[in-house]
């Protein structure tokens, strides 16, 4: 009869070193010693539910050797021994005669039981017979002190019944105590377990630590490297300075700034949004004045500090102050959105500064501009309220159809113009004959109401000119005719001043002194003792954007050697200096040239071409700012074989790209003499040669001599929008050469748009040899 019963597995010999006890199910003969015991882990001792015909091997080692045991459960619930075994080395306690035991009962009684064993009863407890290191808490465990469990496969060592505490150990390293923060060297305290870290301590607790007045406090380390003080700003020397928590300050009290100040001082700071790299130098400038925010939360901003105002709530103090020290930029990333004082919106440099109150004269520029600011803010509040606009109009307005404005005269109203990209200005006008003064709005650009225009591209209202309207236009005039003038004309504000007094006026400034470099009253004064001069020798031009100012000295000397403006900026274009161009004269061209090249004297132009010797000297002669010796190039016995529509191919197999002849006449007369294949060719090398081998004369010369040309769309593709389009197409050129076919691959890109109602189209080319280059490009290319 066959079953399960509850089983004592055999406890360990006295003595014995890691004992055990497997079910055995089965037997690995690569596995050298007991690995060879495939099955069940059993505690020694320890009660299992197990079934009859059970295989049990164990072995004991103890000072006599190894014992192995095979143990079989037998039908009435016994263990039977089926062989016991002393052996006196570990390979024999497993060797072959074991393993044969082992593999006959296994065949005699197979393993019945594929499933690890229900326990029980536990094993009893076995005491250590030798000390070992607790597991639970590392500390000693001495011998028959604690017992000895299993624990991941393994017999282990703890302390029984629970573990002591452990002792405290001491502090290897110098440090603040955890309780009242005061200073203990090493091997002084215990360490504490703190949050999970080991932190230095008196005691266990507080009540272990000094009185207050024994404590010693945590000694500074020096500073190794030059750095800014923390509390003043100033460099501190490398191992000058002690370093806290925050950052190296002085030792003790602060030595005096360089202007000598001790007094308080605050810090502000601002951010800069962008990338760390790279590093700036700074934000602030040592000297500097302005406008600062101040918070007294360590000192209260004496109220006489210069331009003192108090926020209305909070301890926020807006005043001028003077930078006395920049604290070292520090890069934020905002992670969180926590970034410092909410200063930065995005990642950024963060600048700081240290700052005292301004003085009375370091302020002073700061507050007349501060006091210009705000009486021009109450100007334009007031030519809002009192004058009309298209979008603010006054009861006693007019909007004539046919405004008459002969008489009135422009008012300035504003520094400079509207804004960067304006192109016409509103003005102010007043008529001291009818009594009237006018405003005019430009009405021009698209989206206006055209229709509400009434003086050309503007809108003219007009209105009674009041007392308040002739106080504000007196008030305008006092405020702005120096500074109007100054934009206008382009002067400096001294001499805007001068010109102003001797009874010029903004529009008659900026139509005759736009060839003049004038900055002091002195400038003026020189200019107003050569006005019949001026006027003879043509400097009196009107100012145009680009157009060459020359200082006063100079253009005296020009003018008294008889070289008016336009001749001076055309030899200044050409690199000659003022002391030279009395003498200058343009280069020689030699009667045996057969070619004349003019190079360009600007970027994007176009080089200048004839045959004939005397048409290059009279083209010279009118344009001086082609005068430089490295634009002219000469030639001898070459003659032209083909001239193109800006290109020429002469005999020595030079092709002159980008040129405009001289004379018509002369290029109508030069010969065609190639095939209109290879004229197509070279309009691709001047159009599409730019940035390409095709440029390369191994490349297009063999062209010269094809005899046709075959033109394929090889793909193309476009969008258009709303007022825009754009478009890109790939063309294959084969060329029919006599030796051969050469193909080129041309890259076509455009787009255009539409503005009010007309339309702008642009297009661009680039060929290339080979079609891999001219694919990869087509494709790269984003619509």
């Amino acid at each position: 009869m066959s079953g399960s019963y509850e089983i004592t597995v055999p406890p360990s010999d006295d003595g014995a070193v890691k004992p055990w006890r497997k079910l055995l199910t089965g037997l690995d003969v690569d596995q050298p010693g007991g690995g060879a015991c495939q099955g069940h882990w059993l505690d020694p001792a320890a009660v299992y539910e197990l079934p009859s015909g059970a295989l049990i091997v164990g072995c004991d080692r103890t000072e006599q050797g190894h014992r192995t045991r095979l143990w079989r459960i037998t039908r009435d619930g016994g263990l039977k021994i089926e062989r016991d075994s002393q052996f006196r080395q570990a390979k024999s306690a497993f060797g072959d005669s074991i393993r044969a035991t082992l593999r006959a009962a296994l065949t005699r009684y197979p393993a019945p039981l594929t499933t690890p064993p229900r326990m029980v009863t536990a094993a009893p407890p076995r005491a250590n017979t030798r000390a070992g290191g607790c597991a639970r808490c590392r500390q000693t465990v001495p011998a028959e002190a604690g017992h000895l469990v299993r624990a991941d496969g393994r017999t282990v060592v703890v302390h029984y019944p629970a573990c002591p505490p452990p002792p405290p150990r001491p502090n290897r390293y110098p440090g603040a105590c955890l309780h009242c923060r005061g200073w203990i060297e090493a091997d002084e305290g215990i360490l504490v377990d703190y949050l999970g870290d080991l932190m230095p301590a008196h005691g266990a607790n507080r009540h272990a630590c000094p009185p207050p007045e024994q404590r010693r406090p945590a000694p500074h380390r020096p500073s190794t490297n030059p750095t800014p003080c923390r509390r003043c700003g100033q460099m501190i020397p490398a191992g000058d300075g002690e370093l806290h928590g925050d950052g190296a300050r002085h030792p003790g009290d602060c030595p005096p700034h360089a202007d000598g100040y001790t007094g308080p001082t605050w810090t502000i700071g601002y951010g800069l949004p962008g990338p760390q790299r790279p590093k700036p130098a700074g934000g602030y400038r040592v000297g500097e004045t302005l406008r600062a925010t101040l918070y007294e939360t360590a000192h209260p901003v004496p109220v006489e500090t210069p331009g003192h105002r108090r926020a209305e709530e909070g301890q926020r103090v807006s005043a001028i102050v003077t930078v006395l020290a920049e604290r070292t930029p520090v890069y934020y990333g905002d992670e969180d959105g926590n970034v410092p004082c909410a200063e930065l919106l995005d990642d950024g440099w963060y600048f700081q500064a240290v700052v005292r109150p301004a003085t009375d004269a370091e302020a002073g520029p700061l507050l007349a501009v501060e006091d210009r600011d705000a009486r021009r803010a109450e100007l334009q509040r007031q030519c809002r309220e009192l004058l009309s606009w298209p979008y603010a109009a006054h009861p006693d307005a007019d909007r004539p159809m046919a405004p008459n404005l002969d008489g009135a005269v422009r008012v300035p109203h504003r520094a400079g113009r509207n804004g960067h990209w304006a192109r016409a200005e509103d003005e102010i006008r007043v008529d001291e004959a009818t009594e009237v003064v006018w405003t005019l709005v430009y009405n021009g650009a698209d989206g206006d109401d055209w229709s509400l225009s009434n003086h050309g591209p503007y809108i003219a209202i007009a209105q009674p000119l009041t007392g308040p309207r002739r106080a504000l236009i007196a008030a305008l005039r006092a405020e702005y005719a120096i500074v109007d003038l100054a934009h206008h004309a382009a002067v400096g504000e001294d001499a805007a001043q001068a010109l102003l007094a001797a009874g010029w006026t903004a529009e008659q400034a900026a139509a005759e002194l736009g060839g003049f470099t004038l900055t002091t009253a002195a400038d003026v004064t020189e200019l107003f003792a050569h006005t019949v001069l001026w006027t003879a020798s043509g400097w009196l031009v009107p100012r145009e954007t680009g157009r060459r100012r020359f200082p006063l000295p100079d253009a005296l000397r020009l003018a008294d050697a008889g070289i008016d403006h336009a001749r001076a900026t055309a030899l200044a274009a050409a690199g000659i200096p003022v002391t030279q161009m009395p003498t200058a004269a343009a280069p020689a061209v030699p009667d045996t040239a057969t070619r004349v090249v003019i190079k360009p004297a600007r970027k994007h132009g176009h080089a200048m071409v004839t045959t004939e010797p005397q048409t290059a000297r009279t083209w010279l002669a009118a344009h001086p700012d082609h005068w430089r010796a490295d634009l002219l190039m000469v030639a001898t016995g070459v003659r032209c074989v083909h001239a193109g529509a800006d290109w020429s191919l002469w005999d020595d197999g030079s092709l002159v790209l980008r040129s405009m002849w001289i004379d018509r006449a002369e290029r109508d007369q030069m010969p065609r003499t190639l095939a209109p294949a290879a004229v197509t060719a070279l309009n691709l090398v001047v159009a599409g040669g730019a940035g390409t081998p095709i440029r390369q004369r191994p490349v297009w010369h063999p062209l010269r001599d094809a005899t046709d040309h075959t033109a394929t769309t090889v793909d193309e593709r476009d969008t258009t929008g709303a007022n825009s389009w754009t478009g890109k197409k790939l063309t294959r050129h084969d060329f029919t050469l006599p030796t051969g076919t050469v193909t080129w691959w041309e890259l076509t890109t455009y787009h255009g748009g539409w503005a009010g109602g007309d339309a702008d189209h642009n297009e661009q080319s680039q060929v290339w040899p080979d079609e891999t280059t001219a694919r990869t490009a087509y494709r790269n290319h984003q619509l």
